[in-house]
């Protein structure tokens, strides 16, 4: 900035910006130790992020804005979590490799409702769902949450890999007949860890004096002991007098368990911002103002998000150089 005798003023508050359509210049007024300035320039960047005084001046200038919504967040489940008798209490740190989560909303006019459903890893947290299942959710479901409040009914299928409902279920009434019918359900998961195995978990590694087979347990024990219960399948359930109607609600659980979202993250914690002035009033090859000659914008203060934290990094750096390229240019009257 010192080499290209930038000035840089901090503290200092823009109040308004306004285009003085006689001699084309943005009059930008500022507040600096409570003194009111102005300022003229030929161009100027909006580079404000998801502040909301950055919206209020694309407005001013006649930029449209899509309404901004948090996006990339965690999702609350307080009555699941917090609550005693919860079926993800004192689960905290858990997670699954590979998990489905599907978010049903209604969309007026129509009867059957619509879902949007993300896969992935899934974490378990002290105060809900998070990781990348989770958070892709809140990407690509974030205006359809902002709509419910984000209290809704969400559904989890943590052993995506062997199917639907009806196979899963399949896949235990066969490991019952294999396996020994006094051991206790509840003591381990017999789905692995890879599609359709049909295998013993780890703890039922079956051995001889040629061959070992091991597979690990798809579903961690005290997640799968949690969904026994909510299975109504009691510790001392072994696989010798299950009835099928419990193994029906234990697949039922492990492919469909609906639990109830009651709020976002709650230390607003989001990573971005959905929402803000629209792209389509935006010349993206040099981020300049459709609408008003040497208005340029660059990052969050966009209607651009991304499902990671990376992606939106980088549309700001990005949107950044081509804006500050783009207003040089303006000013110069020349490519740069």
């Amino acid at each position: 900035a010192q080499k290209w005798n930038v000035d840089v003023q901090l503290g200092c508050k823009v109040m308004t910006v306004e285009k003085d359509e006689d001699d084309g210049y943005f009059l930008v007024t500022t507040s600096v130790q409570k003194q009111i300035q102005q300022h003229a320039f030929d161009s100027i960047i909006l580079a404000t992020g998801s502040s909301p005084s950055g919206h209020d001046i694309a407005s001013q200038l006649g930029l449209n804005m899509v309404n901004p919504i948090p996006s990339l967040f965690t999702l609350e489940l307080k009555q699941q979590v917090k609550d005693v008798d919860g079926i993800l209490h004192g689960l905290a740190g858990l997670s699954v490799p590979f998990a489905r989560i599907t978010f049903r909303y209604k969309v007026p006019n129509r009867k059957k409702k619509q879902s949007i459903t993300q896969e992935g890893p899934l974490l378990l947290t002290h105060h809900g769902l998070s990781g990348p299942a989770a958070l892709r959710l809140s990407a690509f479901a974030a205006r359809e949450l902002a709509d419910v409040n984000y209290n809704c009914d969400l559904s989890i299928n943590w052993c995506t890999s062997f199917g639907t409902t009806e196979e899963v279920e399949d896949a235990l009434w066969t490991y019952k007949s294999t396996a020994s019918p006094k051991r206790f359900v509840s003591s381990v998961c017999p789905l692995g860890n890879h599609a359709n195995s049909k295998q013993p978990p780890q703890e039922e590694q079956q051995s001889s004096s040629t061959t070992t087979t091991t597979t690990t347990p798809l579903i961690p024990k005290r997640l799968w002991n949690a969904l026994c219960i909510q299975s109504n399948i009691q510790s001392d359930t072994t696989w010798g007098n299950i009835s099928k109607k419990q193994i029906r609600s234990l697949s039922n659980s492990l492919t469909n368990l609906v639990v109830y979202m009651s709020g976002k993250g709650i230390f607003k914690e989001e990573f971005v911002t959905a929402g803000g002035i629209s792209t389509k009033d935006v010349n993206m090859s040099t981020m300049s103002s459709k609408k008003m000659d040497g208005l340029y914008v660059c990052g969050e203060v966009l209607n651009v998000d991304g499902v990671t934290g990376g992606f939106n990094f980088m549309n700001c750096w990005s949107t950044g150089f081509m804006a500050g390229v783009g207003a040089a240019t303006f000013v110069i009257g020349e490519s740069l």
